[in-house]
């Protein structure tokens, strides 16, 4: 996945492969029904994993603000900062996480939901019958 295996490697990673399927969804001359499904099924499950991210995220920040290895910049108390961070991550756990944490198959937040509607019917489509291809 990533060289020197680290979280902010990965995220990075993640960062450019969102990056690279832009340019490569705006300079492809056409892409089929299937692969649009791929694609909307690939990132309806990045979504959904998003929120034991955040969550982690926000762990290990909490961590490191308990045992005194926050500081800031401008050398004020990174307390409430740390707080609105901390907020923030769980906001973003709300919006993308799904309704019963138990259950991982289920859709969570709008953007999910749209992605898991997008790929239901998109599962459904093929592409166009080739020359030597028929219905039957």
């Amino acid at each position: 996945m990533t060289d020197n295996k680290t979280p902010y490697a990965a995220a990075r990673t993640a960062a450019e492969a969102i990056r690279q399927l832009n340019h490569d969804t705006l300079n492809v001359s056409e892409m089929t029904a299937p692969e649009i499904s791929s694609a909307v099924r690939s990132l309806a499950e990045m979504i959904d994993r998003l929120p034991q991210t955040f969550e982690q995220l926000a762990h290990h920040l909490e961590k490191q603000q308990k045992a005194g290895a926050v500081r800031m910049e401008d050398g004020r108390d990174p307390a409430e900062p740390v707080g609105k961070v901390l907020t923030a991550l769980r906001e973003a756990v709300a919006i993308t996480e799904p309704p019963n944490r138990n259950e991982w198959g289920t859709p969570g937040g709008p953007l999910s939901l749209a992605l898991a509607e997008a790929s239901g019917w998109l599962f459904n489509m093929g592409a166009e019958f080739g020359d030597e291809e028929t219905e039957a």
